[in-house]
């Protein structure tokens, strides 16, 4: 088999959305309906996919096959949406969502992995700790792009959601390093989305006071781990405020297995890309945020308590 030909780009790709061992093949089992066996063959290269199998893994794990065989120039990078259905998931939706989590599994499995976000809101790997924050963020996403727009008191999160939630939030905690940029409109931003909702009556005054409530938590809690400097488990929490804007939320998780680059779309999917030269110019990209932003976590106390004050006259708004 040739070198680096787009058969051996296609399962290098597929390996790479499932690092934990055993789990692709599991996955794959359940697609195909093959034997474990067949599937190893497959996957070591003795006997291939068949066009049918590749079509259907393909579209099942959202690979674009354009980019496999690629149909772009040299300056193309992979990237793949998730569209993830959070009004009628099935059971496709749901791998995707905990195929990111086993990806967190493994990350914090080792002792120099890192997580770095860059966002002008409240990251869904925070808000899911905050269950009033968190299904308003999905109440926003089912009014932009669900086909039934629901009310705040419609929304309903499923058990195994939150079962990964829960999962993911433990996951995260437990990364070597984790570095957050902040942009200084987070707080201000979702006050005033909340009004708007509020103005059509999507959320009602009670539920207002209930987002309040959750916000100010969240406001104590970020401002507790700026001053702790870390979750108390001995894993490093870095916390800056940027002095510049960016326009959407950017993550990127670095371990020995993957490099991950995530960007924030449509209020809950995220564009993702595996490829380590997208990897190396987000992570260059947040390095340089970082030298124009204000570090507030464990030093710099004037400068965390004037933020964090400032967090709660703009929730005190609402």
């Amino acid at each position: 088999m040739k070198k680096n030909s787009p058969y051996e780009k296609f399962v290098e790709i597929i390996k790479e959305k499932f690092p934990e061992r055993g789990r692709l093949a599991n996955v794959l089992m359940d697609m195909l309906l093959l034997e474990k066996e067949a599937i190893y063959r497959r996957l070591r290269g003795e006997v291939p996919f068949t066009f049918s199998e590749i079509v259907t893994i393909a579209r099942n794990l959202d690979i674009s096959l354009d980019n496999i065989v690629g149909a772009g120039s040299s300056k193309d990078r992979p990237f793949l949406m998730r569209l993830i259905d959070f009004e009628n998931p099935s059971e496709i939706d749901y791998q995707l969502q905990e195929h990111y989590a086993g990806m967190l599994r493994v990350a914090k499995k080792e002792h120099d992995s890192e997580v770095c976000t860059a966002t002008n809101n409240i990251p869904i790997n925070l808000s899911m700790a905050y269950d009033y924050i968190y299904r308003f963020q999905r109440m926003k996403w089912h009014y932009q792009l669900g086909k039934n727009q629901k009310k705040f008191n419609e929304i309903i999160i499923p058990e195994r959601v939150m079962k990964m939630n829960r999962q993911s939030l433990s996951d995260i905690r437990e990364i070597a390093k984790t570095y957050y940029i902040w942009n200084d409109q987070t707080i201000r931003s979702l006050v005033k989305d909340i009004k708007y909702f509020q103005n059509i009556r999507f959320v009602t005054e009670e539920e207002v006071g209930l987002l309040k409530e959750d916000i100010f938590n969240f406001i104590d809690d970020f401002e507790k781990l700026a001053l702790n400097g870390g979750y108390g488990n001995g894993k490093d929490v870095y916390i800056f405020i940027s002095n510049l804007n960016f326009e959407t939320s950017y993550t990127f998780i670095q371990t020995s297995e993957y490099y991950l680059s995530i960007i924030r779309s449509f209020t809950l999917n995220d564009t993702i890309s595996l490829d380590k030269a997208v990897f190396d110019r987000i992570k260059k990209w947040m390095q340089s945020l970082i030298r124009t932003s204000t570090l507030i976590s464990e030093s710099n106390e004037v400068q965390r308590i004037l933020f964090f004050d400032e967090q709660r006259k703009i929730a005190d708004t609402l």
